[in-house]
């Protein structure tokens, strides 16, 4: 995949954070521990079970001290690309999955960072810091559904989010959230939530491409086991009334996602499931 500009990392722990911002940010190599989607990064930001679960946070959490999302400039020299645990395998000739399964839909925004080895990426790198307030977080909330959902459109969402976090620095008197300045600040959010949106639309035709294989006979052999995580074969109706969803949106006159490269690939992604679903024989 192509380098991001910036990338984020979402933390639960306000004395990580603080200890991020003093001596840079730590990394294994391949481990999915960065984003370069908005949402996902605030996610892990704010205090929940899941995400505590999969942590190896050994700072203290506190929903009265929120975490944050820190916004880092990609180093020169330094590759991005998707996690180690996010990839797949697949045999066509014994018709079997093998890999992360339970991670692969949504591997689009689970990101690792490759170098020689592990490292630290210096602090004149993180160039944003925004803490997960409680309106911050429903603000968040509010946009993903909208944006997601195409009612909403990026540089609308960048004012919006902008504005509350101007907002709340002003009010406290005091900088809860840390950037540039009001331009570097809504380049940062268009970039972020430009790929919140683009994961989005990859990890659901992901999905369906999945479950496509599955009605074609495929076998799943997931190496994750996610609790809850079930793979069940779909039946040929669901699967069409999932595309038929995508191609109500994309057949409204002057359609666009407002990323001309997703436009693209629905174009050209979409007719390519419908024939291969068009292809197996209902049961």
């Amino acid at each position: 995949m192509k380098n991001p500009e910036f990338i984020v990392h979402g933390n639960v722990s306000s004395d990580a954070v603080e200890n991020i911002k003093k001596e840079g940010f730590k990394f294994e190599v391949g481990r999915e521990t960065i984003s370069n989607d908005f949402f996902m990064g605030m996610d892990f930001a704010q205090p929940k079970e899941d995400t505590l679960a999969g942590s190896r946070n050994e700072n203290p959490v506190s929903v009265q001290n929120p975490g944050s999302l820190i916004v880092m400039k990609v180093p020169n020299g330094y590759k991005i690309d998707y996690g180690t645990e996010t990839k797949i395998n697949i045999d066509k000739q014994n018709s079997e999955i093998s890999g992360h399964i339970g991670k692969y839909s949504g591997g689009k925004k689970q990101l690792g960072i490759y170098n020689q080895e592990s490292g630290n990426i210096a602090t004149e790198n993180i160039i944003a810091k925004i803490k997960a307030t409680s309106k911050i977080l429903e603000l968040t909330s509010n946009l993903k559904e909208e944006i997601l959902s195409l009612k909403v459109k990026i540089p609308d969402g960048v004012q919006i989010m902008a504005d509350e976090i101007e907002r709340e620095n002003k009010e406290s008197g005091a900088e809860i959230h840390h950037y540039g300045n009001r331009q570097e600040l809504e380049k940062v959010l268009s970039n972020l939530l430009e790929g919140s949106l683009s994961n989005s639309i990859q990890n659901r035709t992901r999905k369906l491409s999945m479950e496509i294989k599955m009605l074609e006979g495929y076998k799943i052999k997931d190496e994750d086991k996610i609790p809850g995580v079930i793979f069940n074969k779909p039946t040929k109706e669901s699967v069409e009334k999932e595309l038929l969803k995508i191609r109500e949106v994309m057949d409204v006159k002057n359609f666009t996602t407002g990323l001309p490269n997703m436009d693209k690939y629905l174009k050209t992604y979409i007719p390519y499931l419908e024939e291969e679903l068009g292809n197996i024989s209902s049961d």
